[in-house]
């Protein structure tokens, strides 16, 4: 005899398939039109048809299919994504203007709304985590999860990434206060003029390059001042989330976080030894720089683990160490507080 439980996974199974099987059935229907004589005749009229039913009919029906389901919300970001594909695939160059207006016009304030929804769900749920006083709990981290429940979880780092570049460059401006239990990594360090100059020579290669590569490709000159010109609002970003995202002694571990380039946790009973060090360290040794800018920022604090740890870093790219060092302003009293929880 089956199980309840075994009833009830059939029957979820069941009603997958039927969705992506009518899912399917919408999308192929799509296909036949713009291959059939009606099509030739009406080309401008079934061409807007088709462009809308791929990009906002078949996603909304897809969405009521599934909102009482466990299929996750992230796939309908993939569906509008494969949807738009198709469309660009079936319909003839000729009649692909609405599919056109979609991507240039629509799609930007599409973008520009979920954008805005995610801040503000963030801003709603860093008010309430505040109110428990979490320690981690900052935009960055909250903003991660808040995409995650929205697009696939490749996608999470590296569109919270692009969102944190704007948030933490242009609309947050409120100075951070660091309580007895967080550290800064900045003021003393240099990293910051360091950045800056970094900033300005590529706003003068920006001018140079483009007057030496117009001539020969008036397109290519024009790509690489845009390369350029987003370089630098990621780097200015970078620079304003430096004191915005402290290194935060817990009760039980370390926060440690770079900006947004960089952040792991140290549980306190993996801490092996933890030290002033000031000496620079190979690359490719044991030691592993926790800063993305390595030597050119340099070091006074090495932790040694007794466990490996994963670093996150930018985009998503991870790092292991076991051994890291960097560079703490109050070295001396972070060292004592680490103790502390240590003891």
């Amino acid at each position: 005899m089956y199980k309840k439980t075994d009833s009830l996974k059939i029957l979820k199974q069941n009603q997958k398939t039927g969705v992506f099987l009518f899912l399917f059935l919408l999308i192929l229907s799509t296909f036949f039109i713009t291959k059939s004589n009606v099509f030739k005749t009406n080309s401008n009229l079934l061409s807007f048809g088709v462009t809308f039913d791929l990009l906002f009919t078949i996603p909304f029906i897809y969405y009521l299919l599934i909102r009482k389901t466990n299929i996750s919300n992230k796939s309908i970001s993939f569906l509008l994504t494969l949807n738009f594909i198709f469309a660009s695939y079936i319909l003839p160059k000729q009649n692909q203007f609405y599919l056109a207006f979609f991507q240039y016009w629509i799609l930007p304030v599409l973008e520009l709304f979920i954008i805005g929804f995610l801040v503000f769900n963030v801003k709603k749920s860093l008010r309430k985590i505040k109110k428990s006083k979490t320690l981690d709990a900052d935009f960055f981290t909250i903003l991660k999860q808040v995409i995650y429940e929205f697009v696939p979880k490749k996608l999470v780092i590296p569109l919270a990434t692009e969102i944190a570049v704007f948030y933490y460059g242009f609309i947050h401006w409120k100075k951070a206060k660091l309580s007895k239990n967080e550290f800064s990594y900045h003021k003393n360090s240099g990293v910051i003029a360091t950045l800056v100059a970094f900033m300005i020579t590529a706003l003068i290669e920006i001018i140079v390059i483009h007057k030496l590569v117009i001539n020969w490709n008036t397109k290519v000159a024009w790509i690489l001042v845009a390369i350029s010109i987003y370089t630098i609002i990621q780097v200015y970003g970078i620079i304003r989330a430096l004191p915005q995202r402290p290194i935060i002694i817990g009760k039980n571990g370390i926060y440690l976080r770079y900006s947004f380039l960089s952040e792991t946790y140290i549980k306190s009973n993996n801490i092996d030894n933890i030290e002033i060090f000031t000496k620079e360290i190979d690359k490719k040794g044991n030691i592993k720089y926790f800063s993305p800018f390595g030597k050119i920022e340099g070091n006074n604090i090495k932790i040694e683990l007794k466990n490996e740890i994963t670093i996150n870093g930018f985009y998503g790219i991870k790092r292991k160490a076991k051994s890291l060092v960097l560079f703490i302003d109050e070295k001396e009293d972070f060292i004592k507080k680490v103790n502390e929880i240590l003891k």
